[in-house]
């Protein structure tokens, strides 16, 4: 679990490094936070995609808002789960501000959950 931080920053991309050595492999990041609460779904959960789509339109980001749960499943370029992990979590907590706003105090609390696996392994099963 981790603790989304108010760190909101509009407009700034994070796109997947370009793999610069061999071990550099295509990843599966899905978080998920816990309720938050009830929402205007469609504004909330437009606002959450159209933000992720906008700062990583490479890793193909997937939004989802279920029982006041936002989650979000995308694919990441990195040397190791620990940098997509990173990665994920700084898509997943700009995308969650932006979804939040005007009450983007809320992210400020939220917890939520990473788990990471290598791209090829997540999509056979």
């Amino acid at each position: 679990m981790g603790l989304v931080r108010n760190e909101l920053m509009w407009g700034v991309t994070h796109e997947p490094r370009a793999p610069q050595a061999p071990d550099a492999r295509e990843w599966k990041v899905e978080v998920e936070s816990e309720p938050l609460g009830s929402f205007d779904l469609e504004g909330a959960l437009s606002r959450f995609a159209y933000d992720a789509s906008l700062r990583a339109p490479t890793s193909q980001p997937t939004c989802t808002l279920t029982r006041g749960r936002f989650g979000m499943t995308l694919t990441v370029v990195a040397h190791g789960a620990d940098e997509a992990a990173r990665h994920g979590r700084q898509l997943f907590e700009s995308a969650l501000g932006a979804a939040l706003w005007p009450r983007s105090e809320l992210a400020t609390e939220a917890q939520f959950d990473v788990f990471v696996g290598p791209a090829a392994v997540a999509d056979a099963a």
